[in-house]
């Protein structure tokens, strides 16, 4: 190409009348423009050519580096090295379960865990709320409080606190973390419940840490969390974990507490942990917790605790805003074998029997709970279905002093 350009431009300088001096520093300077020309298309086809192949690179990039297929390798590496020193074998099939069943790279790869950040913007949440008001009236400024905890939770805020409904019995606690896991499906999120009641006598401090974190691999019975589990599912995309009554877990669960609710903490599982000592991984960015007790007073005095809490106090319903909530979610809590229901009962039955529960409690001066209220419903409509079941609840009566004998001592 290079001396096809440089023949024809000669012939155009070779004319008859010019000089040699002429004809060389014209042939000279003709040269130079080609030579310049020339390079400037060489420098194109290579740049595009370069273009090409960086674009293809980047087109096969995703195809030949998997992040998970990555991870899983490493894991698998890591995983046998600490098979080997394992002599329990049901330890070992358990850690091998873990890296077959995980599917979520997020766990270990911190640039994987956008969770469900993406989904929460103005509408959604605005739905979530409209869901929950559904499923739960009476509980609007409890749900915003709770609603703003969610989006600080999934947003990724450092400076967070766990939200604690405080109220008597009854007042439906434990039921909210139902409705917001209920509602959070509704709109296309896998959402899954944990509970975790501290009021249980035979869990003490060894056993939450156990239930919450995790076991040592080093023991016959070391497995990961129920957190672990769920968490390792890319299914999986929240996480509501429910601690119930949890003053009555204090002072003994106070560290896993202080640990489990420190937002610049990573949440961590003791059985991950020891199994991929290499690899940092965080259970936090799918977790949102929610806390209830009976009774504030011991929290209070906790400052490290307390700081780490908003409270939500849970007040008793008045009357007839448990008659309007009992009428709203009586339905999902009633038994199945109720005849009357399958053929269906009308909203103004429902209303009708919830009032006149309240009316006789008042009478009587008792105290009525939303857990007592529906549980009276679902037994008058039973008392429908099953006539001969029908009876009249008695009184309880003091019994009378038994006769002492013998000497009573002074």
């Amino acid at each position: 190409m290079k001396e096809k350009n440089l023949r024809k431009e000669l012939s155009k300088v070779l004319r008859p009348g010019l000089s040699e001096a002429h004809i060389h520093a014209d042939l000279i300077r003709r040269y130079k423009e080609l030579e310049a020309r020339y390079k400037e298309i060489q420098q194109k086809e290579s740049m595009e050519s370069g273009e090409s192949s960086e674009s293809q690179q980047c087109n096969e990039e995703p195809e030949s580096l998997d992040p998970l297929s990555e991870l899983k390798k490493t894991l698998e590496t890591s995983s046998v090295r600490k098979i080997s020193k394992i002599a329990d074998p049901d330890v070992a099939k358990r850690i091998e379960g873990i890296v077959e069943e995980l599917d979520e790279p997020g766990i270990f790869l911190e640039k994987y865990r956008e969770g469900i950040s993406k989904c929460l913007d103005s509408d959604f949440m605005e739905k979530l709320f409209n869901l929950i008001q559904e499923r739960f009236p009476g509980r609007e400024n409890e749900s915003k409080m709770l609603l703003m905890n969610f989006l600080q939770t999934f947003t990724g805020s450092r400076v967070r606190k766990s939200p604690l409904l405080v109220g008597p019995p009854g007042t439906g606690k434990s039921y909210f973390a139902d409705v917001l896991t209920e509602a959070l499906r509704e709109l296309g999120i896998k959402a899954v419940i944990h509970r975790f009641c501290c009021s249980d006598s035979r869990i003490g401090a060894e056993q939450f840490d156990m239930q919450v974190f995790g076991t040592s691999a080093h023991y016959s019975n070391g497995s990961p969390s129920t957190l672990t589990t769920q968490a390792i599912k890319k299914d999986t995309q929240v996480i509501v974990v429910l601690v119930d009554e949890v003053e009555k877990g204090l002072p003994e669960n106070l560290s896993s507490l202080l640990s489990l609710l420190d937002p610049q903490q990573p949440l961590q599982d003791t059985f991950l942990k020891e199994v991929f000592p290499h690899l940092e991984h965080d259970l936090r960015f799918k977790t949102i917790f929610i806390l209830t007790a009976n009774n504030q007073g011991p929290i209070e005095e906790i400052p490290e605790l307390k700081d780490r809490l908003i409270f939500l106090p849970f007040r008793e319903y008045h009357p007839n805003e448990l008659v309007d909530i009992g009428v709203k979610i009586s339905k999902k809590f009633f038994s199945d074998r109720l005849t009357c229901l399958d053929n269906g009962v009308k909203e103004q039955e429902l209303r009708q029997v919830a009032c006149e529960i309240v009316k006789n409690a008042r009478s009587a001066n008792e105290q009525l709970t939303l857990r007592t209220l529906l549980h009276l419903m679902e037994i008058k409509f039973l008392e429908k279905g099953y006539p001969f079941l029908k009876c009249h609840p008695g009184t309880i009566t003091r019994s009378r002093k038994p006769r002492k004998i013998g000497f009573i001592a002074n």
